[in-house]
């Protein structure tokens, strides 16, 4: 406590509010302002200065309505959960099978992708998995440390030519009863 740290939360899961919104039971609460506004086509993401030092982004799809917040220079207050920095920690305990694997292996697995049949094997596996997914997945919504680990030892072995990774990660988060969208977001 009282170190400096670097953090992440998703920049779509931050909520820009004007600077005396009340912030709910559960949730964080930032104040600073507007640094930059980058429009992106359906989305604009806000640049915004922290009081105390620090940078966050903040992404906000572009609905049409009056956005009294969008010019550089306006107070704000920036509001997530305390969930979504959990959330950000468990994809990158999900990142760190493939990572090791790729290290440990990579020549090997290079020389996997040099192989029809190797990929051949691949489309096989992931056909067998996403139909063994059918009637699967539960209430989840957030996986627990161990089931985020494991949907990343499915990541490693997608690393494999031929295995969806997307397919292997979904069908073993809805294996440990996670339900199907939460399943495909913590996959993405």
């Amino acid at each position: 406590l009282g170190s400096e740290t670097t953090g992440t939360v998703r920049p779509e899961r931050i909520r820009l509010a004007a600077p005396d919104a009340e912030v709910p039971d559960g949730a964080v609460g930032a104040d600073g302002h507007i640094e930059e506004v980058l429009y992106l086509g359906a989305d604009t993401r806000y640049v915004v200065a922290l009081d105390h030092g620090s940078t966050m982004v903040v992404s906000r799809p572009n609905t049409g309505g009056d956005d009294a917040l969008a010019t550089p220079g306006t107070p704000v207050r920036l509001v997530w959960r305390r969930d979504d920095v959990r959330y950000v920690a468990l994809l990158a305990v999900a990142t760190v099978p493939a990572v090791i694997v790729a290290l440990a292996f990579g020549d090997l697995l290079e020389r996997t992708f040099d192989s029809v049949a190797v990929a051949g094997v691949g489309f096989l596996v992931t056909g067998a998995v996403l139909w063994s997914s059918r009637g699967r997945g539960g209430d989840v919504a957030i996986p627990t440390w161990r089931a985020a680990l494991l949907i990343g030892v499915a990541q490693a072995v997608a690393i494999l030519p031929g295995v969806s990774r997307s397919g292997l990660t979904i069908t073993t988060a809805l294996w440990l009863g996670m339900s199907p969208v939460p399943a495909g977001a913590f996959s993405f």
